[in-house]
């Protein structure tokens, strides 16, 4: 809700009914529910789903989860895309993969998702980024929990297909740390 007053602001969590063990994941603005844009999610296991952003609009008052997904899972990323944008997926161990959207068919609301990459055992996916169609060197930073880091052009990420092992982004060690 609109407020002219700081004082008379609420805390989000007030505004809807989330179950305690449910978080926020991305806040998006969204002037138009159309067909031609998108919601792009990405979970820790590496699932990825496309929802229309049409499909909102039949979401009730106190909420329809988005995506339903399995018990040691949990929505990690979600994006707003215009469909025919390139993915790129980063893991813990230092891996990712770039792919294109559309590779990903829109889904309904009840659907669970399909393999955006394969992960290695006990990997998980720590970043989800969409890049603009039509930009000129943009750059993508890599950080590790020890603090080092990395900047590379999108130009050297190769496009792949959805699902696979991806390439490595980052030498992970005991020295550097995993990504974040």
């Amino acid at each position: 809700p609109l407020s002219n007053s700081i004082e008379s602001f609420s805390p989000l969590s007030r505004l809807t009914q989330l179950n305690r063990e449910e978080k926020f994941i991305a806040c998006l603005a969204v002037a138009k529910f159309v067909d031609e844009q998108y919601i792009f999610l990405a979970t820790r296991n590496g699932l990825v789903k496309r929802i229309a952003l049409s499909e909102f609009t039949k979401v009730k008052p106190g909420g329809t989860p988005a995506i339903h997904l399995k018990e040691e899972d949990e929505l990690r990323f979600a994006t707003q895309t215009s469909g025919n944008q390139d993915i790129l997926l980063a893991t813990a161990g230092g891996k990712c993969i770039r792919f294109s959207e559309e590779e990903v068919r829109a889904m309904g609301i009840s659907a669970g998702g399909i393999r955006g990459m394969e992960l290695e055992e006990k990997d998980s996916l720590v970043g989800c980024l969409a890049l603009q169609s039509g930009k000129q060197k943009t750059t993508c930073c890599t950080l590790t929990k020890l603090g080092y880091g990395k900047r590379s052009d999108w130009s050297e990420y190769s496009r792949y297909h959805r699902g696979g092992k991806g390439v490595v982004n980052h030498k992970v060690s005991a020295k550097v740390g995993e990504v974040v």
